[in-house]
């Protein structure tokens, strides 16, 4: 990201090609390094002004979709890829990258899978994406809401909250505790009844959960430091 600042034309030409093309390497440590590059590349360009060509801007643009064609996430290393990409949505977001509707549509789904995901890392990297992802692609610049997946996804995070499968549970809320406040306001009274109800103690001994109960109390502080703003 720093070289893209001192030589933007090389990173461009160069360096982001080279990448996308590693991140789809057979080798656990060569496509994760890569992943993580772009991550941090698209932002240090954006940051500079750059314009990406068109070929190099599908590229980075596909890569989420590519990686899960190539089904790079099975196998040894596949919780550090799920957080790897989690980390280039968060980036290709930073950096505004034009994405189609079914790349847009790829990655909100990969953060969704991460969320659900039974690694805490893997949740806590879909949880820490979440944010720029819901500012750049579904709040316009005068933050209100510009796409229908911006008005479904609190209610969709309260679903996860409510579910048996325990990783979701948690998973769902982490991301409520992530979710921009204008976001948040499209249901607010139920996302709220619903993190209050999951700091309780479950009714049913087998979906018991400490875990789940303590991501939704630290969600609850969140949400009420957040309420003046909803």
């Amino acid at each position: 990201a720093r070289i893209a600042r001192l030589d933007t034309e090389w990173a461009i030409d160069t360096a982001l090609p080279e990448l996308c093309g590693r991140a789809l390497s057979r080798e656990i440590t060569e496509r994760h390094g890569a992943v993580l590059g772009v991550a941090e590349l698209l932002p240090a360009l954006a940051e500079a002004g750059a314009t990406l060509p068109a070929e190099v801007s599908t590229q980075a643009a596909n890569l989420v979709l590519d990686i899960e064609k190539a089904r790079l996430y099975r196998g040894k290393g596949g919780e550090l890829m799920r957080a790897a990409v989690c980390s280039l949505i968060g980036g290709s977001a930073n950096a505004r990258l034009g994405l189609s509707k079914r790349s847009f549509e790829g990655h909100l789904s990969t953060l969704d899978e991460a969320l659900r995901h039974p690694s805490a890392d893997v949740r806590a990297a879909a949880a820490a994406s979440l944010p720029t992802f819901c500012e750049r692609r579904l709040l316009d610049d005068s933050r209100a809401i510009k796409l229908q997946a911006g008005r479904e996804i609190a209610e969709k995070f309260v679903g996860m909250v409510k579910e048996q499968n325990v990783a979701a549970r948690r998973g769902g809320a982490l991301a409520l505790s992530a979710l921009p406040a204008e976001l948040l306001a499209v249901c607010g009274e139920l996302v709220l009844h619903t993190v209050g109800a999951a700091c309780h103690l479950e009714e049913d001994a087998d979906e018991r959960d400490a875990e789940s109960r303590a991501a939704a109390a630290r969600s609850a502080a969140t949400l009420a430091a957040a309420l003046p703003s909803l």
